[in-house]
């Protein structure tokens, strides 16, 4: 890439950013949600949720409660390919081949391998949390470690995702917000060539804030650890709680390849609809409580997952790892406490991604 390429593609970079803030300033709660500027994102969710299908001026189609979201990842009219350049970007000169290809193309990729046993998975993450007294940043030092460690046994891809996958987190984020230059570069030239093993980077991140999202919650829980411990079939409804709450993909983008209804709208073939997960799965026309972490909720097989309807068996293996993760690590989770708070990336609003989060043991 020439320094003319990285100076126009920073400048579109920070064109599409910035119609992002033009927009959600006017009162569009997508493009608002799309910069990633708000650790907690649900006063957006139940704007969208109230809203119903709505088109925003992105030229998205957003939907957000429960019944529209399900109709939509359940539906092989909707699929994962990129559809047509908006006439907004097209507007900007800023089509996505330029900045949002490369990480759309992750979006779409599958894994279709065995998922790995989880007792096996369970036997081998017991030495990844240290003994009582020890400090540490439970993003690197496990819930990092967890992917790392698990995927080896998939692909033999510890190498891989002990560097380059760090430096691709951001590509399901960048799909649809724009990262800083730096980062976007750097995102671009980790990302392998086989589409098996951008999955399996994608889900590296997945996996791996999905273990930070369970941890801390079961250490707020001392009786929900002690169950898990007692009984390791907990640990799978606790984590699939968990994910109802804080998705792997808070975000799914998908492109209708016909025209059909949503609702009172007619969707054009080509046209984007993102399904709001995060949204959708604490639909109170869904679930009793819907804020509430219930590992014993009788609604629990409504939850929505981002992968609904998708070919391969990454969110099958997101789940397997990070039960694992947590069977391994129940006996020592009452006694984990946050030593500051979780700092969460900015321009993180598919995977909500964590940086860093310090605690004791």
């Amino acid at each position: 890439m020439t320094t003319t390429d990285r100076a126009a593609l920073g400048r579109k970079l920070q064109m599409v950013r910035g119609l992002h803030w033009g927009y959600g300033s006017n009162g569009d709660p997508y493009p608002m949600l799309l910069c990633g500027h708000d650790d907690d994102p649900q006063r957006w969710y139940r704007s969208m949720r109230e809203s119903g299908v709505r088109r925003s001026r992105t030229e998205t189609w957003v939907v957000a409660d429960h019944a529209t979201a399900r109709q939509v990842l359940d539906d092989p009219a909707f699929t994962r390919a990129t559809g047509r350049t908006p006439e907004w970007l097209r507007a900007a000169g800023a089509p996505p081949a330029e900045w949002a290809q490369p990480f759309r193309d992750v979006h779409a990729a599958s894994w279709e391998g065995e998922v790995p046993d989880a007792d096996e998975l369970a036997e081998s993450f017991a030495g990844l949390l240290p003994g009582a007294g020890a400090r540490l940043d439970l993003v690197r030092d496990f819930a990092w470690q967890v992917p790392v460690q698990g995927m080896n046994g998939v692909l033999g891809a510890a190498d891989a995702l002990r560097g380059a996958a760090w430096d691709a987190r951001v590509s399901l984020d960048a799909q649809l917000s724009p990262q800083q230059l730096a980062v976007t570069e750097a995102a671009v030239a980790a990302l392998p060539a086989d589409p098996a093993l951008r999955a399996l980077f994608a889900g590296a991140e997945m996996t791996a804030n999905t273990v930070v999202n369970v941890v801390l919650a079961v250490a707020a829980e001392p009786r929900l650890a002690e169950r898990i411990a007692d009984d390791p079939a907990v640990a799978q409804r606790t984590v699939a709680e968990v994910l109802r709450l804080h998705p792997a993909l808070h975000l799914e983008r998908r492109t209708a390849t016909t025209e059909l209804r949503l609702g009172e709208h007619e969707i054009g073939e080509g046209d984007e609809v993102v399904v709001v997960v995060g949204a959708a799965n604490r639909d109170p026309e869904a679930f009793a409580e819907p804020d509430r972490l219930d590992v014993d909720r009788p609604d629990a097989d409504h939850a929505l997952s981002a992968h609904r309807g998708h070919p391969g068996m990454l969110d099958e293996l997101v789940t397997a790892l990070a039960t694992a993760a947590l069977r391994a690590a129940a006996k020592a989770l009452p006694g984990l406490t946050p030593s500051g708070p979780v700092v969460r990336r900015r321009r993180s609003p598919v995977l909500r991604g964590a940086n860093r989060c310090p605690v004791e043991l």
